[in-house]
């Protein structure tokens, strides 16, 4: 499939892939797509408006089809259902979507395209957040967060607080690419079942009402977490590094940001450590440490070792 449905992307340039989402007003019709390779421009205004979408893959064993240019592709159960509520009944929707827009049976392309990863979400007209489907009272979980904006306190009802907390609880919290497609962003729109609401204001909810669980520490510590991931999408475009060869969010060294992320979740143990590198303010990338999905974790760890080594810790005579 990966040899009919994706041509090759030079290794060299800016070159990425989007998918267009053809509109649909049957709800359950088959989801078709378009794919098209577009030049990922250092300045300036691009030919299309696109999005970006943060979510988590999901199960491998549950997965559906969708068709793209004419071919059926196999897509996993939370992106299908996605793509489902991302789907316009009238107009395309232009979006990059990790799992589609890179081939990621060539792992060549696949570390090229990592590297790209944060200017593909600072340039995003908005990065959409998709949480998963409504479960657990997440309804009234978005609803009572964004109350909490104003009101700086989330509702005493047991019933609503614990919807809260299986709504901050969610595997997208947990994962570590989220990392820097949030702090990458100009705007961020979540998503969850059929509820839309704005980043800012779901940010604004949380820190506004985290003293309400003061029982919860460890909930509280989740909250804070997730607030900052938040902030840093404020921040983002006054400290932000752009040049043709390498982009930086300049937040910290990589030591520091290994340090205190390295809890979050990947599904492969190379991410543990390519999900921080566009993040970090010691440019790692500009000593050669870029992404490399054909070598072994074991490999890579001793040139990560190496590079906090020399680059962080100064040598005295």
């Amino acid at each position: 499939m990966s040899q009919s449905l994706y041509s090759s992307l030079s290794l060299e340039s800016n070159k990425i892939r989007l998918l267009r989402i053809l509109p649909n007003e049957d709800e359950e019709g088959d989801i078709k797509c378009t794919l098209f390779v577009y030049p990922l421009h250092d300045s300036g205004r691009g030919t299309h408006r696109y999005e970006a979408l943060s979510y988590v893959w999901g199960d491998a064993g549950d997965s559906r089809s969708i068709f793209i240019n004419g071919h059926s592709l196999t897509v996993r159960a939370n992106l299908h259902i996605a793509l489902s509520r991302l789907r316009d009944p009238v107009l395309d929707r232009i979006i990059w979507i990790d799992a589609i827009c890179i081939n990621q049976e060539d792992l060549n392309e696949r570390g090229h395209q990592v590297q790209l990863i944060a200017k593909i979400y600072s340039k995003a007209s908005q990065v959409v957040i998709w949480l998963g489907e409504e479960a657990d009272n997440s309804d009234r979980a978005l609803e009572e967060i964004v109350i909490a904006a104003s009101k700086s306190e989330i509702s005493s009802n047991e019933t609503t607080r614990m919807a809260v907390i299986a709504l901050v609880q969610r595997p997208w919290f947990r994962r570590i690419w989220v990392l820097q497609e949030v702090a990458a962003a100009r705007h961020i729109l979540i998503m969850c079942g059929l509820v839309e609401i704005d980043g800012y204001a779901f940010c604004s909810g949380l820190n506004l009402g985290k003293d309400s669980f003061e029982a919860y520490p460890k909930l509280q510590r989740l909250i804070r977490s997730v607030i900052r991931l938040m902030k840093e999408a404020n921040f983002r475009p006054k400290y932000a590094k752009r040049s043709s060869d390498n982009f930086s969010l300049d937040i910290r060294p990589l030591s520091e940001l290994i340090g205190t992320y390295y809890t979050r979740e990947s599904t492969d143990d190379l991410d543990k450590e390519y999900a921080l590198l566009a993040m970090c303010s010691n440019n790692p990338t500009s000593a050669g440490l870029l992404p490399d999905y054909t070598i072994l974790w074991k490999q890579r760890f001793q040139q990560l070792v190496k590079f906090i080594l020399c680059k962080e810790i100064p040598v005295r005579i």
